[in-house]
């Protein structure tokens, strides 16, 4: 049995930390939207349950991505196994990776997504979308937001979602400077800093908006409480911003712990003017647009 799905890329125009847990883990609240950038996920179950169990080999066209056991892909796996007693021996996932590595979009979390999905279907486990996210927020506060269809509000760590009618239409422009950025390291960094308090506009979960107009109401609310940290160490990030705001870019920010900057355009031309003026070898330019 074979199936085949992908897996979108997101961005976050809204990222605000609200606060600490006493776990460690960090409460959110987050303006997702899907792109249209995504990566492949083949997923193959063959064969009979064997004397060693179930299998789980993971296979990728990127050389950067780890193809063992610390692997979302491989951990969703895992995860769905445990719901079900089917007879099977190995199960087959290759990826086919067209997303930038540690790079703030949410890869790894959209493959993870896919795979539950995947594996629900040819397992014909009837897993509930709910169900499906209380396994993938275990994997990480991205996985709920990519089993759901649309822009979402993300809140808490990942699992409390408000999907939202299509946002306006928006024309991105992505650049990865070729760096990566790990995302342990941004929320220890942002815990370290004392300047950043968190503000009354940060807890305010209210104040943001359920619909937009147009991207420049969307504009508005863009902000990301983690690019500080980020840029603080890489300020070239703050340089991109403003190359693509100067080519026209309705607005510019860091998407997730970075180092992704993205320039949203209001239409295609002025997106692919500024394609043709920033794409430089050093860094991944790609044009795509919101699902």
């Amino acid at each position: 049995m074979q199936l085949k799905l992908k897996a979108p890329t997101k961005i976050n125009l809204v990222l605000r930390v609200l606060g600490r847990r006493s776990n460690g883990y960090h409460d959110l609240l987050m303006l997702n939207e899907k792109l249209n950038l995504c990566d492949e996920i083949e997923i193959e179950v063959r064969g009979q349950k064997s004397e060693v169990g179930h299998q789980v080999v993971v296979t990728c066209d990127d050389p950067n991505v780890p193809c063992d056991e610390t692997n979302l892909c491989y951990k969703a796996a895992k995860a769905i196994l445990n719901e079900t007693s089917a007879d099977l021996n190995t199960i087959n996932i290759h990826i086919t990776k067209r997303i930038p590595v540690a790079a703030g979009l949410g890869g790894g979390s959209s493959d993870a997504a896919a795979t539950l999905k995947g594996l629900n279907e040819l397992l014909e486990l009837s897993l509930s979308r709910a169900s499906l996210a209380s396994l993938g927020v275990k994997l990480g506060a991205d996985v709920p937001f990519f089993l759901c269809d649309g822009p979402a509000v993300c809140e808490g760590i990942g699992g409390k979602i408000a999907t939202l009618d299509k946002l306006p239409n928006m024309w991105i422009l992505l650049i990865n400077p070729g760096f990566p950025v790990s995302t342990k390291w941004v929320y220890e960094e942002f815990d370290k800093m004392a300047s950043l308090q968190l503000t009354q506009a940060s807890r305010n979960v209210n104040g943001l908006p359920r619909f937009f107009k147009g991207l420049e109401e969307v504009a508005k609310v863009v902000h990301n409480d983690l690019e500080m940290v980020t840029a603080s160490k890489y300020p070239e990030i703050k340089r991109i911003e403003k190359m693509l705001m100067d080519s026209g870019a309705v607005a510019s920010w860091m998407s997730g712990s970075g180092p992704t900057v993205v320039g949203m355009f209001n239409c295609e031309k002025t997106r692919d003017d500024a394609f043709e003026k920033l794409n430089r070898p050093e860094w991944r330019v790609i044009k795509t647009a919101n699902c």
